[in-house]
C-alpha cells in the first residue's frame, strides 16, 4: 500500500482539480483479500462525510470484483483520489494482466456492476492505453457545512 501525491497542473502548465489524496494498492483474488481491501477504502477515507464512506467501498467492491472475474489475472492495482476543486472522490482499477477481458458467466455480474456504478457514481467509463484497462468512477463529496463557533 502506498500514498501517493499527483501534480497540480498538466504540461501545458494548466490549472486543473487539484488531487488532494492519492492512494493505491494491489489486491489480489480471494474474499479474505476483499475484506482488507474494504478496511483500507474505509482508511483511506477517514476525512470524508461519513456517508460517502460506504457508497466508496461498494463501488470499489464492484469495480474489483468485475476486474477479477473478467480477467484471468488476480491481480488488480486500485487507486483512490481526492479532488479539491471538483470535490469528488475518484477510484480506478486496472488489472495487471494486459489481455483482454474474457467472456462468460459474469453477464449477470457486469449487469449488477454497471447498476451500481450508475447508481452511485457522477460519472464513470473505461480507458485503454498501452495494453491495460483502466475502469473508473467518480463519487460526489458533498460540501461540509462550516462549523460555527460561538
Amino acid at each position: 500500500m502506498s500514498r501517493d501525491d499527483d501534480p497540480a497542473a498538466n504540461s501545458d502548465g494548466e490549472s486543473h482539480d487539484r488531487v488532494v489524496d492519492s492512494y493505491s494498492t494491489t489486491v489480489t483474488g480471494g474474499a479474505r483479500e476483499l475484506a482488507v481491501t474494504r478496511q483500507f477504502v474505509r482508511a483511506c477515507l477517514t476525512d470524508l462525510p461519513k456517508d460517502v464512506v460506504p457508497d466508496a467501498v461498494l463501488v470499489t467492491d464492484a469495480l474489483i470484483t468485475e476486474v477479477l472475474r473478467s480477467h484471468d489475472s488476480a491481480q488488480v492495482v486500485l487507486r483512490i483520489r481526492s479532488i479539491a476543486r471538483g470535490h469528488y472522490l475518484q477510484i480506478e482499477t486496472t488489472p495487471l494482466d494486459t489481455r483482454t477481458p474474457t467472456a462468460g458467466e459474469s453477464d449477470n455480474i457486469r449487469a449488477l456492476v454497471r447498476t451500481i456504478i450508475e447508481q452511485l457514481a457522477i460519472d464513470w467509463g473505461v480507458e485503454g492505453t498501452g495494453g491495460t484497462v483502466t475502469t473508473w468512477a467518480d463519487l460526489d463529496i458533498p460540501a461540509q457545512p462550516a462549523i460555527q463557533r460561538p
